[in-house]
């Protein structure tokens, strides 16, 4: 499966996308004359929306999913052969920016920089490449490494981000 499709079906599973999906089906039916049938998909489709966008909702999912992976604190963290820190916590530096931008879930960089500072392993391993359709810009690996330089990690960090094709 290509990644355009897989992103493209992970957005179609986004309660948004299947309220909006089903209030089309809901027209379609109204417009058809199935008044009922559209009234129940259309109150179906509210509901999803109205559950999905309820802080209660997001806390009791967030606090289901936490809880299943409590912080440990550092002293009992064994010691590995490499930190692997996954992207989706840094942007590429975007013009009119000279640096790259920390974006929500970058902490798990500044937590990469902690282990490796706390002696937990001798190399860091940024993972992070583009997504095509975005464009050629700096992977995402390059840009952590370049905090991760920043806060004491230089010479001990590699990268191994999906390189962009330059056209002429």
């Amino acid at each position: 499966m290509s990644l355009f499709i897989g992103k493209l079906l992970v957005q179609a599973a986004y309660q948004l996308a299947i309220s909006i999906w089903l209030m089309l089906v809901a027209c379609i039916l109204a417009w058809r004359g199935g008044r009922r049938v559209c009234a129940m998909i259309a109150l179906t489709s509210a509901a999803i929306l109205w559950l999905s966008s309820m802080p209660v909702t997001a806390t009791s999912l967030m606090t289901a999913l936490e809880s299943q992976f409590t912080p440990v604190p550092m002293g009992r963290i064994p010691k590995v052969d490499a930190i692997v820190v996954l992207g989706g916590g840094v942007g590429a530096a975007v013009p009119p920016r000279l640096e790259p931008d920390l974006a929500g879930a970058a902490d798990r960089v500044w937590y990469a920089a902690r282990l490796y500072h706390a002696g937990k392993a001798p190399i860091i391993l940024a993972v992070g490449g583009g997504i095509p359709w975005l464009g050629p810009k700096t992977p995402e690996a390059d840009a952590m490494q370049y905090f991760l330089a920043a806060w004491g990690g230089a010479g001990k960090c590699d990268h191994q981000g999906e390189r962009q094709p330059q056209h002429a």
